[in-house]
């Protein structure tokens, strides 16, 4: 089956679920021309923030609970906004391509069904966009 990348065609259901986010995250890093590292400080700020969580923590291994969703939220927001793929993120914070995805198979589920998960995740998103505009608006000046 090939996958779609055309984003005009949408799914049904993308504006119940954290898609709608990542597109307006998307169309902002887009307008800045924020290139892939930028975009991974930018995320790696935005996600520490939210949950409150060191950088280090994010890029270590503990597998405390809310370290660990963290990196999955980390994980997720660059899949979904930076588009590189799996093994490009992994190899960011040395991990498996496989870790990856099953982070961000976790963020998607956690999304439907943790509150608490889905608003720092939320959180990190407009925190991260904020930066981007800021960043962007800045740089416009």
């Amino acid at each position: 089956m090939k996958r779609r990348r055309n984003v005009s065609i949408l799914p049904r259901d993308y504006f119940n679920t954290g898609n709608a986010l990542h597109y307006s995250l998307r169309k902002a890093a887009i307008k800045a021309k924020l290139a892939d590292h930028d975009i991974e400080t930018h995320a790696l700020d935005a996600v520490s923030k939210a949950f409150s969580v060191p950088i280090d923590d994010i890029l270590g291994r503990t597998r405390v609970r809310r370290i660990a969703e963290a990196r999955h939220a980390y994980f997720s927001i660059m899949r979904n906004v930076s588009r590189m793929s799996f093994v490009d993120i992994g190899s960011i914070m040395d991990r498996d391509h496989s870790t990856v995805i099953h982070s961000c198979n976790t963020v998607s589920n956690l999304l439907e069904t943790d509150w608490t998960f889905k608003e720092l995740y939320t959180l990190a998103i407009d925190e991260m966009r904020d930066e981007i505009k800021k960043q962007h608006n800045h740089e416009s000046v």
